[in-house]
């Protein structure tokens, strides 16, 4: 393990010599130090040739911005990890990198760490946690000023080298764009390892300090994007009343077309806080980082009952009847559904409102919920790992197995259902996936066909025989350089029933194996 330590100044002369010798007297000393100056005016060149030997490389460039320049930077690093500091911060004792060193774990691309913010001559201590705990609060709206807190600076935080050269940071966002990055990263599946040590002094009073409203409104604007509660967020930054973002996310899901404004609503709208659909039908995106399975609405319907059909591409994956007047409707997909899949909702009546102002309308809808498999709750694998459907292992048969599947058996589970699903998470090393799949011999051998759809494309089609049989699915070499989330289908062609045995089965799987 090895550190590039990034030094990014402009006219901090009086300040850059002692974030340099924070770092010179680290007692682990596999390290560089990369000087990024914005073409100082000050005696900062006067500073940098005092500590020559222990520099690596000097970079003087224009930027636009500190995380344009913290970009920029990567190329020139050469090290594992690596670590943004602007001048005047400073590593918080000598033993900091050899701390981490010594407590990292596995091979995390992420590294982060508590830090001390100093503004004004005053010290406040941050404490940070997992990561995970972190994400899963933003995604539920739990957030308060110790959640917020909790956030790793950059100054506090080691990045795999090759992450950064894969994402970088988003330089649209001026003052938050680290913790963008941090949000982002996680939900590739990237692996994160939270140290409770003190990481870094950093220093307050920089671009974030004197712009208090644009953060506000940058942190807005990050953090709702990966959360299910956008409205949460924008209570907490902006207040009750603040209407300056759209309700949905791709986190809750988005009503794409079919819809006016927020800004043209009715007064029946805003009063019901709902929307009228102008259209026969309306298109909906699912959550992202979600494999979603139920859904549920609230709405009113101005006709009388009538039939909603709902599409993905050419193929129906539920129907539903509403009510007339207001109603709230809960309702399962006729088979699991794929992050951000695009459907169609069709309607049977239209007609023109008076609530609507005249205009032709199908419906009026509340926020549309769905629920299925959230990132965090899908189970990782790496090479060498498995995952074996038996009652000994049972926790992790079931969080791998979705809808059309019977109770797990001894060493085996059956599907009971023409396509039957599970769904994990694979590391980016993973080459092959090993399925063993055994057939109902109770089906004739010219019909134990099964095929396998890997995020909605076949990558298998094989005859099966009675006993064990090995499928092998290789990913394709540029298959993405993070984790992968895998909603997997596996469909026969025909289920039959056994003697003594009350159920319809189609196949028996028994294993999924990772190399």
């Amino acid at each position: 393990m090895s550190f590039s330590v990034v030094i990014v100044a402009l006219d901090a002369a009086a300040d850059l010599a002692l974030t340099i010798e924070s770092v010179v007297h680290q007692t682990f000393r596999d390290f560089e130090i990369i000087i990024l100056d914005g073409y100082s005016v000050d005696s900062t060149k006067s500073v940098l040739r005092n500590y020559a030997e222990f520099i690596t490389t000097i970079v003087q460039e224009a930027d636009a911005g500190i995380f344009d320049a913290m970009n920029r930077s990567v190329k020139l690093c050469s090290k594992d990890y690596i670590i943004f500091l602007n001048a005047k911060d400073r590593l918080y004792s000598s033993d900091v990198l050899e701390k981490v060193w010594r407590r990292k774990l596995g091979e995390p691309d992420v590294l982060f760490g508590e830090h001390i913010y100093v503004d004004g001559g005053m010290e406040r201590y941050f404490r940070s946690q997992r990561f995970d705990f972190i994400w899963q609060s933003l995604v539920s709206g739990d957030i308060s000023p110790r959640w917020h807190e909790s956030i790793p600076c950059h100054q506090a935080t080691f990045t795999r080298r090759s992450l950064l050269e894969s994402i970088q940071y988003d330089t649209r966002l001026e003052l938050c764009a680290d913790h963008n990055f941090l949000f982002q990263a996680f939900s590739k599946g990237c692996k994160f390892q939270y140290i409770d040590e003190i990481i870094c002094h950093y220093f307050g009073g920089g671009l974030s300090a004197r712009r208090t409203d644009r953060l506000r409104l940058e942190l807005v604007d990050t953090y709702r994007r990966h959360s299910k509660k956008p409205d949460h967020v924008d209570r907490y930054f902006l207040g009750a009343e603040s209407r300056l973002f759209p309700e949905e996310t791709a986190l809750t899901g988005l009503c794409l077309t079919g819809f006016d404004t927020d800004i043209d609503r009715s007064d029946f709208e805003k009063t019901h806080k709902l929307r009228w659909c102008y259209n026969s039908n309306f298109t909906f995106i699912t959550p992202d980082l979600q494999i979603t399975e139920m859904c549920s609405f609230v709405g009113f319907n101005p006709f009388g009952p009538q039939r909603v059909a709902i599409s993905f591409g050419s193929y129906p994956v539920s129907e539903i009847s509403l009510p007339h007047g207001h109603f709230s409707v809960s309702f399962r997909f006729d088979h699991p559904l794929q992050p951000k899949s695009e459907l169609l909702f069709s309607l049977q009546h239209t007609g023109p409102r008076e609530e609507a102002h005249g205009r032709s309308v199908s419906l009026a809808l509340g926020k549309i919920v769905c629920s299925g498999r959230m990132f965090l709750d899908v189970p990782q694998f790496g090479r060498q790992e498995s995952v074996c459907f038996c009652t000994d292992q049972s926790v992790q048969s079931n969080a791998v197995l979705l809808q059309g599947w019977s109770v797990l058996e001894h060493d085996r589970v059956w599907s009971i259902e023409d396509a039957a699903y599970v769904c994990f998470r694979v590391g980016r090393e993973v080459e092959k996936i090993r399925f063993e799949i055994g057939g109902n011999p109770y089906v004739p051998n010219a019909a134990r066909r099964i095929g396998i759809g890997i995020n909605g494309i076949t990558v298998a089609d094989a005859m099966l025989d009675a006993e064990k049989n090995v499928i092998v699915y290789e990913r394709p070499i540029d298959h993405g350089s993070f984790n992968q989330l895998l909603l997997i289908a596996l469909r026969v062609d025909l289920l039959a029933k056994p003697p003594s045995d009350e159920r319809l089965l189609g196949c028996c799987l028994h294993k999924i194996s990772f190399d």
